[in-house]
């Protein structure tokens, strides 16, 4: 049986004075995963690791959890912003089945790397992020795309996920806009 630790860290970076685009670095031994945009305003989930190309979310990493968590259940609801009542966003659009398959795993192919996928699946208290795809120099990176995304509109849930993890910042930092990096370490219990 593997043995899942918890999330060793959280960074976040700020990135540009006028967008306010930070990274997100969540850090397991020698893993990162980290969510960032990039100049055309795609979103990319970018896994940098030694051996094994997963990387899991843990309940013990509660705040982390529930943003993957609303993301997974927008997504498996057929529900991607949260708010769209509409029959042609839910569950039966093309889209939907493109990316949810029957054990309900979320499986993204990068819209702009091609042979590069990630598959999401929840089981009990966390959730396993599965990178397969051209490892270049042990990282393998997702794009969704910010317009134009042809799994629209369940791109809009990944885009959910980096604004909630910036709400982290909020949640983690003292109230100080000078500041220019963050880093919060979790108490290893």
């Amino acid at each position: 049986m593997k043995v899942v630790k918890k999330v060793d860290s959280i960074k976040l970076d700020y990135m540009d004075e006028k967008t306010e685009f930070y990274s997100f670095d969540l850090i397991e031994d020698d893993k990162t995963l980290s969510i960032h945009w990039d100049e055309n305003l795609n979103l990319h989930m970018e896994l940098k690791f030694s051996e094994e190309a997963s990387f899991f979310i843990t309940k013990q990493d509660y705040v982390i959890y529930a943003v993957f968590d609303l993301v997974y259940k927008s997504i498996v609801n057929g529900i991607p912003c949260g708010e769209y009542t509409s029959d042609k966003y839910r569950k039966n659009s093309l889209n939907y089945n493109k990316i949810v398959d029957k054990k309900k795993n979320i499986i993204w192919k990068s819209e702009d790397i091609e042979d590069n996928k990630m598959i999401m699946s929840k089981t009990n208290n966390k959730y396993e992020l599965v990178f397969i795809g051209d490892s270049k120099n042990n990282s393998i990176d997702i794009v969704f795309k910010g317009y134009n995304s042809e799994y629209y509109p369940y791109n809009s849930a990944f885009i959910i996920l980096y604004q909630k993890l910036q709400n982290i910042k909020f949640l983690c930092c003292e109230e100080n806009n000078n500041y220019k990096s963050y880093q919060y370490r979790k108490r290893i219990s």
